[in-house]
């Protein structure tokens, strides 16, 4: 596929990762990632950046994600009624060119009150080639309020220079060290570590990429990182899916929602009760979405309800992993209450498609209970035992 053909036919899109906030549990960032719509589907970057790259048609890719990102941030700030910081990665090779300023300057011109909204992201290799230039480039975009970011620290040419002289915001710990977490070991454990406690030291702010499971999300929220991205929270999404994606989570404290959140919710275990936050909070959107609109009109119905389905599943499969792992006595009952859950989320699916509004309400009323039975009985009790075993 010719690079420019495919900006003019507008074939390229941007997918917003979330990045899930440790501390406040809410979505406050997110990375920006290109696709490439081809006849088969979604083009991956792996497949044609590397092609760019060797062209020097990288840097046309990078003046299309520029202006798109404008137009984003705009739509995301509005719908998501919230300040979400994008981040985004430039290409070594244009970073590199004398152009770059000026086409990074030229393109965000006159979008001066988004700035602050707007991380860069550099890999190690962009920055060893000339450090000098390297600094004062970094100085002028921190001037113009960009926040830069050190992407996939670690793996590259690491160096403590970066981190005493290059005027950086956020370090991103590469997939390969959050890997090592599931697997126990002790070796990446401590690098780990050492990153969080360097980039604490210095008033850095930390991004763990590529968390896949509970067990990385516990670990790395009880050693003081402060982000978390990756599929154990949600895989790259359309924008509009990842709109969604924000409100549902980030409403969490509203206090007119539908399941109003407090103390009596917890079992103490974080990345569980983030799970039940973000299952409690889509259940709220879906009942406001059932509330106030027609059945005829269900895409966001839809849009809810996908998200629902997904944690559901992850919750469940994380819960009986855990329940499992600790030999748990109850798991049977605890495992028969998940299918029943998952039955009546499938005839609620069903009558969504059927435009059935009443039986949708009564079956969304029907849920609701039993979310909140479960949290407050079966769920609750597991973790207890365990916390007091443990």
């Amino acid at each position: 596929m010719k690079i420019q053909k495919a900006i003019q036919n507008n074939l390229f899109t941007l997918y917003y990762q979330p990045k899930i906030n440790l501390h406040t549990k809410k979505v406050e960032s997110a990375e920006a990632l290109i696709r490439l719509e081809g006849k088969d589907g979604i083009i991956m970057p792996s497949e044609f950046i590397p092609q760019a790259e060797e062209s020097g048609e990288i840097i046309d890719i990078d003046r299309w994600v520029f202006n798109r990102l404008i137009e984003d941030s705009r739509y995301i700030s509005m719908m998501a009624q919230d300040d979400i910081t994008i981040s985004f990665n430039v290409s070594s090779t244009h970073f590199r060119q004398d152009c770059f300023l000026e086409n990074l300057e030229n393109i965000f011109n006159f979008t001066t009150d988004f700035l602050s909204q707007f991380e860069i992201e550099l890999t190690e290799y962009a920055l060893i080639d000339d450090v000098q230039g390297t600094i004062s480039k970094m100085n002028t975009l921190k001037e113009k309020g960009f926040k830069i970011a050190i992407d996939d620290f670690g793996t590259g040419y690491s160096s403590l220079l970066y981190l005493k002289d290059f005027p950086i915001d956020t370090i991103k710990i590469d997939k390969a060290f959050v890997d090592g977490i599931e697997n126990d070991d002790e070796k990446t454990l401590k690098i780990i570590d050492s990153i969080i406690y360097l980039a604490k030291k210095l008033d850095l702010n930390v991004v763990a990429e590529g968390a896949e499971s509970m067990k990385q999300v516990t670990w790395l929220y009880e050693n003081q990182c402060d982000e978390v991205q990756g599929y154990y929270y949600s895989k790259p999404l359309p924008i509009d899916k990842f709109v969604k994606f924000v409100k549902a989570v980030n409403e969490i404290d509203d206090p007119n929602a539908y399941i109003v959140w407090s103390e009596k919710y917890s079992v103490n275990n974080y990345a569980f009760d983030t799970q039940h936050m973000i299952i409690a909070s889509l259940l709220n959107k879906l009942y406001e979405e059932l509330k106030n609109k027609d059945m005829a009109e269900k895409t966001d119905v839809n849009i809810y309800f996908s998200l629902l389905d997904r944690y559901i599943d992850i919750h469940f499969k994380a819960e009986e992993k855990f329940m499992s792992d600790m030999n748990y006595a109850d798991i049977d009952a605890h495992i028969n209450a998940h299918h029943e859950f998952k039955k009546l989320l499938k005839e609620f699916g069903t009558n969504l498609s059927l435009s059935s509004k009443k039986n949708s309400y009564d079956l969304f009323v029907i849920l609701k209970e039993w979310f909140i039975r479960h949290e407050l009985t079966m769920d609750k009790k597991f973790t207890t035992k365990f916390a007091m075993e443990d």
